[in-house]
């Protein structure tokens, strides 16, 4: 039996990824019905704490250590 490779886990990674930050994107589109309060900063903003929250996950399997410690600054910033 051939060996595949890592391609396939690294393509599953980018559309992890991209789900993810289109995840976080969409949390910064809602509105405060649910009594939460809303994001009230700039949308710019929310969708660059996304895309360094969610973004990074496509080269986790390679820089695992550099993602973590990305990702939990950017959700650190988000909590802010």
């Amino acid at each position: 039996m051939k060996p595949r490779g890592r391609r396939h886990l690294y393509a599953l990674d980018l559309t992890a990824a991209l789900a993810l930050t289109a995840v976080y994107v969409s949390f910064v589109r809602l509105t405060a019905d649910d009594g939460q309060p809303a994001y009230s900063g700039p949308f710019w903003l929310g969708c660059l704490v996304a895309a360094a929250v969610g973004l990074p996950v496509a080269v986790r399997r390679r820089w695992p250590l550099a993602v973590l410690g990305i990702v939990l600054a950017a959700l650190a910033a988000a909590s802010l």
